[in-house]
This record gives C-alpha cells, structure tokens and sequence, in this order.
C-alpha cells in the first residue's frame, strides 16, 4: 500500500523582506537556564507575553533564512538589546568559530550539548578550537590545562553577547532565500556561515529524493536520511 507523499511545512524558498529583518533586529539573545545553559533567540513579542504560533512561524522562517546566507564576522559591534545594558561587545574569531559549531534546536543554542557530543561542554569547545582539555582531567602535553578550562567556561558565557551581536549585526539583504525544509527542525548545526551553492543545490536534490522515496516508504523510516542530508549541508566547511 503506498504511503502519501511527505510535505514540508516549508517550501525550499522563502522571502525575507526588509520589515522581516528590521523585525530580527529587535530579538534579544536571553540565557536558557538548562543543563549547562545556553543562549536562545527571544522575539520582542515574548517579553510582552505574546507567544502566537505566527510569531514563532516569523521568527524560524527568518532565522533560517539567516543561518544560511547572512554573513557575520569577527570585530566590536554595537548592541541596542544587550542582555545587561553594555553598549558593544568584541566578537573573536573564537566566538565565530564556537557560533560555527554550535548544536541549536528551535531558537536556541543546546543547553546539553552546546558544541558536540560531549557531556562536559568544554572539551569540545577546546577540540574546536584547537586547544588540549580532556573530561575531568588535563591531557598529557597540556600547559595551563586549568586556565583553558577556564577560558572555555568563560567564552561559553560570552556566547549569550556573541548572538546577540549576530541579531543586529549579520549581513542579510531583502530576498528570496532557500532555507531547510521542515525548517528549524532541519537544523542541527547551523553554522552560522552561508553553505555553498553546490551544497545548497546537493540538499535540495537529496530531499526531492527523500520526498519521492516517501510515495512507497513511511516517512519514519527516512529519518535517518533526512539527518544525513541536512548534516552534509552544515558540517562541511565551504
């Protein structure tokens, strides 16, 4: 018996119009309270109590769109919705790095596994940032392995500054942008830097692929495909 073919709550292009941007600009990174913590994606509407599906529909639609075409770069940058009223904050090329690498779901960063598989956050931040920190120990060669360990913990709080840098400040002009299907569910690493053509174009077919297995497959058992495919559009370095 054939299955009915699988939809996508999005379709594969979306436009983001200049009132959507002035609107993004306006989100406030806010620090989640889970597990490690992490910063998330806060909408003006939330802190006016307002949660409408609508408003949550804008804000994935948006920042998907962001997560693969806006650019972003290291430098001092001025924060008109700081979390704690500083005026500017100094993203690094660690931050970048860290941004790059990060595990979000839906609107936030994950408070669990911030930056990989690990269940001691600061060892994979060090992996990604080329330094030596092992779980619960310092590795063999390490020098100052205490003070990286600090470091980490540290550029970990700074994130909550480093995204709200990336709010106000990451490159996106009005357009007609291609953003994951099934939208931020879609997105496990992000990267926070515009894949290439080709990778967007490989994405693309493998989901058109998916879609139509679905006309004899049941969609949950292409789950694993759909992973592969949205990994292989974010883990790559263009």
């Amino acid at each position: 018996m054939q299955t009915q073919i699988l939809k996508w709550r999005f379709p594969e292009e979306v436009e983001i119009d200049a009132k959507d941007i002035v609107w993004f600009r306006k989100c406030r990174s806010s620090w989640f309270e889970i597990e490690s913590g992490a910063p998330w994606i806060e909408p003006v509407e939330f802190r006016d109590g307002k949660f409408a599906k609508a408003v949550l529909s804008q804000l994935e639609r948006v920042l998907c769109a962001f997560f693969l075409h806006a650019s972003f770069t290291s430098g001092r940058y001025p924060l008109n919705q700081s979390p704690d009223g500083r005026t500017t904050f100094a993203v690094t090329d660690d931050h970048i790095r860290l941004l790059r690498s990060a595990t979000w779901k839906t609107s936030g960063i994950d408070g669990k596994r911030p930056y990989g598989g690990s269940t001691d956050y600061a060892v994979d931040m060090a992996d990604i940032l080329g330094l030596s920190l092992a779980p619960g120990r310092d590795r063999p060669g390490t020098v100052a392995g205490t003070d990286v360990r600090a470091r980490m913990e540290a550029l970990h709080k700074e994130m909550l500054f480093a995204v709200q840098a990336y709010v106000e400040h990451a490159d996106l002009s009005p357009g007609v942008y291609v953003v994951p299907y099934q939208g931020w569910d879609g997105i496990i690493r992000p990267r926070c830097c515009p894949p290439t053509a080709a990778r967007i174009a490989a994405y693309q077919q493998s989901m058109a692929e998916i879609a139509e297995r679905s006309r004899l497959e049941a969609p949950a058992n292409l789950v694993i495909a759909q992973i592969l495919a949205a990994d292989a559009l974010f883990s790559v370095s263009p």
